[in-house]
């Protein structure tokens, strides 16, 4: 018993001593790896999460664990991933496609491009290699379950599977059915919030996991020796595996920059060890940063819990605090508030070097704009320190203006000087550059200073978002970035200012005027203050050089990076690196105003102090772009032509040689044998370089223009304008205008007193017009004011003495217009102003106009000083001169370019001169009939081809350039006048001539008597004579004659003949004629031609009787009444003018009958052979033409439209003219229409045409069926049963091509045709002719609509109407006829709807 006891006790004990065992597994802990989440998303969206919650760390390249995906329910895996890497215990292991999202690579662990699962899928992982053991599976081997295992969310397909925590092993059995709800949880479709992290509850027990503490344990570190800080991270629990800690790094320090070495947020704490240290070393940099910390912070992970999770350490900076920084020094204005005061420990980067001092940047800006973060140091000497030096400065604030006593306009550049320089550290990295223009400082475009006054000291408000001066002040000295500069200027080349070159940011898009070839132009107010220049002093250019790059305007160039400096009256940017150029593509420009025989062209060209001792190149280059470029000018003004030794000072003022070297050299170039006209300037008393005695002077080409040489014109005498017979003269020509006087004196400092260039005035002759011209070179404007200088705005010292020059001149061309206002008068030359100046509005006010103001905006430029595009040489002219302007140009050729002949652009003006126009002018006949045709010529010459030429007179005129036709001259002398012009312009000349033809009138007329006793038989026989009543005799052949009638029921008029003629009937010949249109009684005429047998009509002779017969070849009716040349008189001849009488096609008697608007007008009549009940529709059908124009029988086509009462077989016949001379066809409607579900097509198959006032005849056709039933016709749409003879009907439609000219078809609301009487107009004269003063008439079927009738003469007058506007069932109406003599008149009765128009015979 007592061992029985005995082991029962040491069981308990056991069982008391294992639970009170610390345990590092959970309940039912795991025993290997398992899949734990699950992810089947939206195209390669997918991820597998393994997880280790063994309590050991798993290698799974040794475990050779893999795993297998079995596509569509195989059972050979078509998919294989051999694992690699370890998981720690209690860690995550996922794997994903290489073609998944950044959130799922994010979190893989490892990636493959092998085909993933879709959700029907079965996968397995597998321990020991492909065929080791199954340790679980998601799905079934071996099954396919279509789309997904499961369903909602807890299914495999477009779902994330997350394992339970209460799941703590695999499923090991790959083939047995599989419920994902047993085991999984579900989330929606792209969850991956949960991948890289796991736990488990395994049967209720909380797993332990080891908890993360981290302290500074050396919290205090220092850059002054390198004190360090050590962070210690340390684990609760065991420590048989590794534990990974994450954490995050914060705090003022930088990682890696001020302390080592740099963090990389993840520490390992070994096996073995509960703790490990991070030890940080401090950086002792030369940065004012004042103490920085840093922290570090745990962050959470499933592999443990987190105790303590942030620590601080400190870094003490040993860097001195400044005392002031440099935007504390520069400050919000021009002028440093600091000024003069001592200043220690200023921190900066060095970022360039001068001669004697550096520039130097603050790191650290302030955020106020306004303020500069860089100063120049001036020590004096060389510098020692280098780029990048981080250095403190001590020293005094003071500000530099260069030019000693004369430069007190000049702006100041705020330096330290008498410096102490501390180097702090070195190879610094300088500050960013502060980029000037889009994407950075926006650079004011208008203003460089929108105030006036002193920027120093006249308080003016410091904004540099709007001032340019303020702008570029607020960063004086500092690193600025220039992106895509476009150059406005050309590099200069040479001199102080050799390698400087201006340009615009961004390509120039914020350039309020921008020139067609890229540079920038001012205007009034505007002298573009975002124009920045370029120089490479800071990069020690060589001696004489440059290393900037040499580019015209228009060029683009790299991005350009330097400092921002003030110098020689403008801001600058110093470049520190040199900019490449992109583009640099500008040519010279050739013009297209050259000279024509008629077109004086003048110029004007600063040729830039011209001497003999010039290479034989500039003499050479100028005279090729007279000749290639300018087109070699008529007349051409030089401006800066030197004497014959040039600079030499001495007394030689000849400059012969000067302007012989240069005509030589223009008809080298090809140019002209061009003559010069000027005078030799009093010694050095014009100005300019001393010694070169610069002058301006005339080229002219003879063989075009003529210099009027009036002699007497010296340095000192003043030519005038003389009154010659109302005629401006020079006294001398050439000659200077009024050369002594005050506003021609120094105002340069150049030279003694007058020494100002005087204006010469010469007189030229061009298509014998005279030309006034006045060369100027006005005094310079280097006197004025810098425009970036203390004194806002600048002011214009030199434009008084302008203003006064531009006065003499002024009043000089106002003498010329005095005499005659409409003088050719030309000022030009170099101004040395711009176009809205004061002193070109002087010159302007003679009245003068400004040609550079006939351009666009962007291209008034002549010059390019300092970037600006501007306007100073100029062509002037009188008003006169300005209506003959017919081109400007500036050739483009030198300002903007690096290789100038000169610094000016030259200008030229075409001007159309042309010589008098003359004129003769003569006609061929001069004599003629009224019948006849004469031809007008004319010849011009002089003026300005092409011609143009205006014929004026009596009669039909048919110009053709230099000629014309006439014809239908009248009678007697008739005058024509010629007028002819030159080429079109402001400057066109005409002149006019007469010429005079006489015109004999040809004097007929037919008188016509009516032989035949009756108005209505069926032949016309008039008997005519015709009558010369002129002076001439004319030749019968050419005479013809018209009888004009209409023909009722049309038959051919074929019988035509001449009983009796006095001049022989064989000589008379007839012909019918039918009309193109309509007219009045009238559908053709009958012609009546002579031959040439016939003879001659002598003058106040007659033909004698022509008896004449016509009759239709049938000789069928002709009804006279209505005919238009009828006259029923027959006892006695008289005067006809309704017959008309020709000469060679001229009408010369008579009056032809006028033109009636064409009327198409056609009406069926329609009687029913049979009754409303027959085997057979029978019916007779009249077609009448009541219009006025014929009608094709080919077009013509009549519907008959009727119900076929179910008959099949249906037939048509008829026997009318003849057997298939009419075509029909049955046609079927579908669906019916009311009362008509069939209707015949009638088609006349014979050709021409039924004329007007003309019936087809009566048609008769027949419908019947085969099988003998009877036809009801009372259903039938077009049957009239009412009344029983012919009449109207409207049912019976008839189309003419494809426009409905009769009746109204069938319709829905459709009613047939009996018991409709008087639905058609009907108007019926009640008697005709008409004997007496009033004609009667009856009215049916107006159908309640208003009613009008006009009554209308042969002339196609109205002669009454009435009005009636409720019409009657029948109305009857008399019209007066009162004043009407015999003859046919119109009476037409409408109504909105409806006309008819009937012909009424006035008898005697």
């Amino acid at each position: 018993m007592i061992p029985s006891l005995q082991r029962a006790f040491y069981a308990w004990l056991g069982l008391l001593m294992l639970c009170m065992t610390p345990m590092w597994v959970r309940a039912q802990a795991p025993t290997d790896l398992f899949f734990s989440e699950y992810v089947e998303g939206s195209s390669n969206n997918k991820a597998l999460e393994i997880y280790n919650g063994t309590g050991s760390a798993i290698n799974l390249a040794t475990g050779q664990y893999i795993i297998q995906m079995y596509f569509n329910g195989g059972t050979t895996a078509n998919t294989t991933i051999n694992l690699t890497g370890t998981i720690a215990p209690g860690g995550t292991y996922v794997v994903a496609p290489t073609a998944a999202n950044a959130t799922i690579l994010a979190k893989a662990n490892q990636t493959s491009g092998s085909t993933f699962y879709n959700g029907n899928d079965a996968i397995v992982l597998r321990k020991g290699g492909a065929t080791g053991t199954i340790i679980d599976a998601i799905g079934q081997v071996g099954f396919d379950p279509g789309t997904e295992w499961g369903t909602g969310l807890a299914s495999t397909a477009d779902n994330t599977l997350r394992r339970k925590l209460s799941s703590c092993t695999g499923d090991a059995n790959a083939t047995d059915v599989f419920v994902p709800s047993v085991q999984w949880d579900g989330y929606a479709t792209d969850t991956f919030d949960g991948l890289g992290a796991h736990s488990t509850s395994c049967g209720g027990g909380t797993p332990t996991l080891p908890s993360v503490s981290i302290v500074a344990t050396d919290a205090n570190g220092a850059e002054a020796g390198t004190d360090p800080i050590v962070f210690t991270l340390s684990r609760s629990g065991g420590t048989t595996a590794a534990l990974t800690v994450n954490y995050s790094v914060g705090g003022s320090a930088t990682n890696g920059t001020d302390y080592t070495p740099a963090l990389s947020g993840v520490a390992t704490i070994p096996v073995g060890q509960s703790s490990v240290t991070l030890t940080l070393t401090p950086v002792d940099d030369a940065v004012v940063d004042a103490n920085e910390t840093i922290i570090l912070t745990i962050t959470a992970d499933a592999a443990y819990t987190i105790g303590s999770a942030t620590a601080t350490g400190t870094i003490a900076d040993d860097e001195v605090t400044p005392s002031q920084r440099i935007h504390d020094i520069q400050g919000a204005a021009h002028i440093s508030p600091l000024l003069g005061q001592t200043v220690n420990g200023v921190p900066g980067i060095v970022t360039g070097l001068r001669t004697n001092g550096f520039y130097m940047q603050d790191p650290t800006p302030d955020t106020d704009d306004r303020t500069s973060e860089g100063i120049f140091v001036f020590t004096s000497t060389a510098p020692t320190v280098v780029v990048g030096t981080s250095v403190l400065v001590s020293g005094t604030v003071a500000e530099f203006r260069s030019g000693g006593s004369a430069g007190t306009n000049n702006l100041t550049v705020t330096q330290i000087q008498v410096p102490t320089v501390t180097t702090v550290s070195t190879n610094n990295s300088l500050p960013a550059a502060t980029v000037l223009g889009n994407g950075g400082r926006a650079i004011p475009n208008k203003f460089i200073k929108n105030q006036a006054g002193n920027v120093e000291t006249g308080g003016l408000a410091f904004d540099p978002t709007v001032n340019g001066i303020d702008f570029y002040e607020s960063l004086e000295a500092m690193l600025v970035q220039i992106n895509n500069p476009l150059a406005v200027s050309p590099t200069t080349q040479s001199g102080a200012a050799a390698g400087e070159l201006w340009v615009v940011a961004d390509n120039g898009a914020n350039a309020t005027i921008k020139s067609a070839w890229g540079g920038v132009i001012v205007s009034a107010n505007d002298f573009n203050p975002e124009r920045i220049q370029l120089d490479d002093t800071v990069l020690n250019p060589p001696s004489g050089g440059f290393l900037t790059p040499s580019v015209n305007v228009g060029a683009q160039l790299s991005t350009a990076t330097g400092i921002v400096n003030w110098t020689a009256g403008n801001y600058e940017v110093l470049l520190t690196s040199i900019p490449t150029v992109i583009s640099n593509s500008l040519t010279k420009e050739v013009t297209s105003v050259g000279g024509t025989a008629s077109q004086l062209t003048v110029s004007t060209f600063n040729v830039e102090n011209l001497a003999p001792s010039d290479p034989s190149s500039k003499f050479t280059n100028l005279a090729n772009r007279i000749v290639t470029n300018l087109k070699a000018p008529d007349i051409l003004l030089l401006e800066e032509i030197q004497d014959n030794n040039g600079a030499t000072n001495d007394a030689v003022v000849d400059a012969n040689i000067t302007f012989g070297l240069l005509l030589n050299a223009i008809t080298s170039a090809g140019g002209p044998a061009y003559q010069y006209r000027q005078i030799n300037p009093v010694d050095d008393q014009d100005g300019g370089q001393p010694g070169g005695n610069i002058r301006v002077g005339f080229l002219f080409n003879p063989a075009r223009v003529t210099f009027v040489d009036r002699s007497g014109g010296t340095s000192t005498a003043a030519t005038t304008v003389n009154n010659v017979n109302g005629v401006p003269q020079l006294s001398f020509s050439p000659g200077r205008v009024d050369p002594t006087n005050p506003a021609f004196a120094n105002n340069d400092g150049s030279g003694p007193a007058s020494n100002s260039r005087k204006p010469l005035a010469g007189e030229f002759l061009f298509n014998g017009q005279k030309v006034f011209i006045i060369g100027n070179h006005f005094s310079s404007k280097i006197p004025d004011d810098i425009l970036f200088g203390v004194n806002q705005p600048a002011t214009l010292y030199s434009e008084a003495q302008r203003r006064d020059q531009a006065t003499v001149v002024r009043n000089f061309i106002q003498s010329i217009l005095a005499i005659d206002p409409n003088a050719n008068v030309i000022t030009l030359g170099d101004l040395n102003d711009f176009e809205f100046s004061a002193p070109v509005n002087i010159l302007k006010s003679a009245p003068l106009n400004a040609l550079i103001e006939t351009l666009p905006a962007n291209e008034r430029y002549t010059y390019v000083f300092e970037g600006n595009s501007q306007t100073i040489d100029h062509i002037l002219v009188s008003n006169a001169l300005l209506s003959k302007l017919d081109g400007y140009d500036v050739v483009h050729i030198n300002a903007e370019f690096t290789n100038p002949d000169s610094d000016h652009d030259p200008s030229v003006a075409r001007f159309t001169l042309a010589s008098s126009l003359s004129i003769t002018a003569y006609a061929t006949p001069s004599q003629l009939l009224t019948t006849g045709t004469t031809t007008l010529s004319a010849t011009v010459s002089g003026g300005t081809a092409p011609y143009s030429y205006t014929f004026v007179g009596p009669g039909t005129i048919t110009p053709n350039g230099n000629t014309a036709t006439v014809s239908g001259i009248p009678a007697g002398v008739q005058t024509f006048t010629v007028i002819a012009g030159d080429a079109t312009g402001a400057s066109r000349q005409t002149i006019s001539t007469t010429v005079s033809v006489t015109v004999t009138a040809i004097q007929l007329q037919v008188l016509h008597r009516d032989v035949d006793n009756y108005a209505d038989n069926n032949s016309v026989q008039p008997v005519l004579i015709l009558q010369n009543q002129g002076s001439e005799a004319l030749p019968l052949s050419a005479l013809t004659l018209r009888y004009y009638l209409t023909v009722e029921n049309f038959v051919p008029l074929t019988n035509l003949f001449t009983f009796y003629a006095q001049v022989g009937a064989a000589n008379v010949k007839l012909r019918y004629v039918p009309l193109d249109a309509p007219r009045q009684g009238a559908f053709g005429y009958v012609e009546y031609g002579f031959t040439p047998e016939a003879g001659q009509l002598g003058a106040n002779a007659d033909s004698g009787p022509i008896q004449s017969y016509f009759a239709k070849s049938d000789y069928s009716g002709l009804y006279e009444p209505d005919d238009y040349s009828y006259n029923p008189v027959r006892d006695q001849l008289l005067a006809n003018p309704r017959i008309t009488a020709y000469y060679n096609g001229v009408l010369v008697w008579g009056q032809e009958p006028a033109l009636v608007t064409p009327s198409r007008q056609l009406r069926v009549l329609t009687e029913s052979k049979n009754g409303p009940s027959a085997t057979a529709i029978t019916t007779n059908l009249i077609l009448r033409n009541e219009g006025n124009l014929p009608v094709n029988y080919a077009d013509l086509r009549i519907r008959y439209y009727f119900t076929d009462d179910n008959q099949q077989g249906l037939t048509f016949y008829s026997n009318f003219m003849y057997e298939g001379a009419l075509q029909g066809e049955l046609v079927r409607i579908n669906p019916p229409l009311a009362n008509a579900n069939t209707y015949l097509e009638i088609k006349p198959t014979f050709g021409g045409q039924l004329m007007p006032l003309s019936s087809l005849g009566t048609l008769w056709y027949s419908i019947y069926s085969p099988q003998g039933a009877r036809l009801d016709q009372t259903n039938d749409y077009s049957y009239q049963e009412w009344p029983a003879e012919f009449s109207p009907n409207n049912r019976v439609v008839v189309y003419v091509g494809n426009e409905r000219v009769w009746g109204q078809e069938s319709g829905a609301a459709a009613r047939r045709a009996s018991a409709e009487p008087g639905s058609e107009l009907d108007v019926t004269l009640l008697s005709n002719p008409v004997r007496g003063d009033a004609v009667s008439v009856q009215i049916k079927g107006a159908g309640g609509n208003p009613l009008q009738l006009q009554l209308i003469n042969a002339q196609g007058k109205v002669i009454t109407q009435q009005q009636i506007a409720t019409p009657q069932a029948v109305e009857q109406h008399t019209l007066s006829l009162t004043g009407q003599g015999p003859g046919v008149l119109l009476l037409q009765v409408s109504t909105p709807t409806q006309s008819r128009t009937l012909r009424v015979l006035k008898a005697e």
